[in-house]
């Protein structure tokens, strides 16, 4: 019995679906809406079919028929829950890169563009690895803040800094 056109129709139909969930698809959509193929996550079948194709390719390549095609479901099994537990995990984690006013607060920062008495001026500091500016004003009425000086971020305030020397 050969298996040949079995294992390529795996890893091709298999490998066009996983492909396509690594670069940008979750593999999933295709059995949303119905109600019999919520149970059946299609995504497992799809690294099944993948892994299976691989695995019994090569196998049949490597070894007698039969041990190449319990290997190729061996593969496919485990390689199918492995590879449906991870983009479940990778698509349940995310990353957060946003800035918020707390992370800005005790902040030390430089003066870029002078801070009069009563008026904005800008000042620059490294958050989390990025330059910012912001716009800055005093705490209190004190002489001016020049380029060049160091403040400390006491507080955001409607997207301005409010700072004093530090």
């Amino acid at each position: 019995m050969d298996l040949f056109y079995l294992y390529l129709s795996g890893l091709i139909v298999g490998g066009i679906a996983v492909g396509a969930s690594l670069f940008g698809g979750d593999g999933d959509g295709v059995g949303d809406g119905l109600q019999a193929l919520a149970v059946l996550r299609l995504r497992l079948f799809f690294f099944f079919a993948f892994f299976f194709g691989l695995a019994g390719m090569l196998g049949s390549l490597l070894m007698d028929p039969s041990a190449a095609l319990f290997t190729a479901l061996g593969s496919g099994v485990v390689c199918a829950f492995v590879g449906d537990w991870m983009l479940g995990r990778l698509s349940g984690s995310s990353a957060d890169s946003s800035l918020a006013g707390d992370d800005l607060i005790g902040l030390e920062a430089e003066v870029t563009v002078p801070i009069a008495s009563g008026s904005t001026g800008k000042i620059s500091a490294t958050v989390q690895g990025r330059t910012i500016e912001l716009l800055a004003r005093r705490a209190n009425a004190q002489d001016p803040l020049n380029p060049g000086d160091k403040v400390l971020v006491l507080e955001i305030d409607d997207g301005v800094a409010v700072v004093d020397s530090s």
